[in-house]
């Protein structure tokens, strides 16, 4: 499984200080915010670094990156403060090239989930940084 943190970098410090200003409802803010907007800026950012391998035959489905949104990725095991992006049946495979390992069938260790999700941790932060604003200027 591949884990993106937010760092310093994506404004965090600027993220705290605003999540103190509104004690009760910061942190629901922030979660609501992962689980909708920050699960699909995650599944776009991974779709552009899935691999493709252009084979095709009869009655195969299209490859995850060509498929329409969602389709191929899935929310799962959501909590307070994060959101886990998966995938969904058809497209269980992707979990082998993000795997590390390497065999004659595949290349491993792409990490693909992991660089697709900390590409849009900045995003992810303007968001969360946007709606926070605006809550506390209400």
């Amino acid at each position: 499984m591949a884990i993106a943190e937010f760092k310093q970098e994506d404004n965090l410090q600027e993220l705290q200080q605003m999540i103190s200003q509104l004690p009760n409802e910061g942190e629901k803010i922030i979660t609501n915010i992962l689980h909708n907007e920050g699960a699909e800026e995650i599944e776009e950012g991974i779709r552009v670094f899935l691999p493709e391998s252009g084979k095709k035959w009869k009655k195969k489905k299209s490859s995850a990156k060509k498929t329409k949104k969602s389709i191929g990725f899935r929310k799962a095991e959501s909590g307070n403060l994060n959101v886990i992006v998966g995938t969904t049946y058809n497209y269980h495979y992707l979990y082998f090239p993000d795997d590390g390992e390497n065999t004659e069938s595949h290349n491993g260790n792409q990490q693909f989930m992991k660089k697709g999700a900390e590409s849009k941790t900045g995003k992810i932060m303007d968001i969360c940084i946007e709606q926070l604003t605006q809550k506390i200027n209400q």
